[in-house]
């Protein structure tokens, strides 16, 4: 790939990620604007009244649940943003999993290593080790 091409493809990345952000920023201070011009008490959604309760079989673990926030709390928010993502590995390079802290590519929806619908099982195993050794 052109180098000019590689560039504009991390603008674009850039330029999309700043815009996700920023709108998820004002959807927030929308709704939170509507929640207090509303009125001083909290609102809730007339629906949620009809949801089904759910009741886990497994019991919440205080340690863990725990463990998870602090794992959060020393997180940035490119790294949170990046571990919800799951891009198609035809749309991002290794070296775009670890620049944007992408937490999971996902392959098999309709794409295959070398853009052959009948790769062998090796060829997977390499498209894979690409992504492993650029995460190292």
């Amino acid at each position: 790939m052109p180098r000019e091409i590689d560039f504009y493809k991390n603008l674009l990345w850039g330029l999309c990620m700043k815009i996700m952000l920023g709108a998820n920023c004002a959807l927030v201070a929308l709704l939170s604007a509507n929640v207090a011009l509303a009125s001083n008490e909290v609102a809730v959604a007339p629906y949620f009244s009809d949801w089904p309760a759910i009741h886990s079989a497994i019991a919440k673990d205080e340690a863990i649940e725990n463990r998870v926030k602090e794992i959060l709390a020393k997180m940035t928010l490119d790294e949170k943003i990046g571990q919800m993502l799951q891009p198609d590995f035809r749309e991002i390079t290794p070296e775009e999993v670890v620049q944007y802290k992408i937490g999971s590519v996902l392959n098999g929806g309709g794409g295959w290593p070398d853009n052959n619908k009948h790769s062998l099982a090796r060829s997977w195993v390499t498209e894979a080790d690409k992504y492993w050794v650029a995460t190292g």
